[in-house]
Formats: C-alpha cells, structure tokens, sequence
C-alpha cells in the first residue's frame, strides 16, 4: 500500500491485481502452480481498464508500467517478454525445497502454456523489486525489450541475489540496478 500511496501522490493511476489461487486470500497450490496465469491476469486488467467509459479517458495508453515484488517480477519478466523453458522440470526441483508443492499436484497441471510469449507490448516500462527468475533461462532476457529499473538485496535469503537478479540484470539491455547492501560494523 505505501508504494500505491506513493504513486498516486504523483498522479499516476495504480491497479492491483489479486491472482487467484496464487495470492495470500485465495492461495490454492494447485492453481498456484500456474504461475503464468499471473501475466495473463494482469493483460486481461490492463484491457479491461482501457475499455473501460471512465478509466479509458483517463489512462495514457503511452504510459503504462508494471511494477512486480518476486513472483510479481517474474510475471512482469514474463509481459515484458522473456518466455519460460523447463517450467515442469523447475517446478519438480522446487518442490524438493517446498513441501506444500505435493508431487501429486504437479502431476495434475498442464504446462504446456507456460513456454508461451505473455508479452503485453502495452507495457511501456517494467520496475522489478527482486524478481525470481527461476523460469527463465539467461537468454531469454534478452527478449526483453522494455527499460527495466531492477532493486535486490545482496543479503535476500527468499531469492538470492546470485541465483535472481543477477541473473537478470547480466542480460536485460536497458536495465538500472538499485542493489542494498548490509551495513558492516
């Protein structure tokens, strides 16, 4: 909410999308395996709001950007272009990590979706805060044509900065790196 507040001072127009199935109000792990969802979610409200009578008057369609926290980076990696590769795979190695991911589940989701393009070439600019990047193989950055303003922590425990951000920001052309370090005493 305070990043919101923030850019509504500035007079931007803020939407927030809940993903279904993949959010804290609704979080169900099969649908959450459907990561890919996330970007058409955000497609679907960015049309929606243009055809809206009063949003659409109001809503520069130069203008939109996409801002992603970790799983929202990723989605925003996604509408900015890079396409997802091994996505099964991946989801089977992290499921060693995360046992809420029932390999059962995983047996049940079709990917096949998820190796598509979600780019949106609606979206003008992407700010990533330490985007996972775990789906995306290193070249496929390079599809992503859009400035990207990119913020990690050297110290992130979730998504580490080497495996994440890095990752992302050796191959993404138009990119700003904001890193935080730790203080040491």
């Amino acid at each position: 909410s305070w990043l919101v507040e923030h850019l509504v001072k500035k007079g931007n127009i803020v939407a927030s999308v809940e993903h279904y199935g993949n959010s804290w109000r609704s979080y169900n792990p099969l649908l959450s395996l459907r990561f890919w969802e996330r970007a058409r979610d955000v497609t679907f409200a960015i049309t929606s709001l243009l055809k809206d009578p009063f949003f659409n008057k109001q809503i520069d369609p130069k203008r939109i950007g996409f801002v992603g926290y970790s799983l929202g980076g990723m989605t925003g990696l996604a509408l900015g272009g890079a396409k997802a590769q091994n996505v099964k795979e991946i989801v089977v190695q992290q499921q060693e990590s995360f046992k809420e991911i029932d390999p059962e589940l995983v047996k049940q989701v079709d990917f096949s979706d998820a190796h598509g393009s979600f780019l949106d070439k609606r979206i003008k600019a992407l700010v990533l805060l330490s985007p996972a990047a775990f789906i995306f193989l290193e070249q496929s950055f390079k599809l992503v044509k859009v400035p990207v303003a990119l913020v990690a922590s050297e110290g992130d425990e979730v998504l580490p900065f080497q495996e994440h951000a890095l990752k992302v920001i050796k191959y993404l052309a138009p990119a700003k790196l904001k890193l935080l370090r730790h203080k040491v005493s």
